[in-house]
């Protein structure tokens, strides 16, 4: 598989989390730490979804952002190059 060079612009959160799989991981690429997270998101995104693990109150609450959260990873993954 062929790599492509490409200049991102993400929120500091994102730098945070690349930065502590480079840690975790003992790796020095920036580039290896994203492939590392994009590789996560797509197992984690694979997993069956069971609603009743959550059992609290603020349950719709909860419903809501974790909708809010898969549809912004899906758009993320969208404008992901191939």
């Amino acid at each position: 598989m062929a790599k492509k060079s490409s200049t991102i612009h993400v929120e500091d959160f994102v730098w945070d989390e690349i930065e502590n799989i480079q840690k975790s991981q003992g790796i020095s690429s920036r580039n290896t730490a994203i492939e590392y997270l994009v590789a996560e998101y797509r197992g984690l995104k694979r997993q069956p979804v069971k609603d009743d693990i959550i059992a609290t109150d603020n349950k719709e609450e909860v419903e809501i952002q974790t909708d809010k959260l898969l549809k912004k990873l899906n758009q993320m993954e969208d404008d992901m190059l191939e």
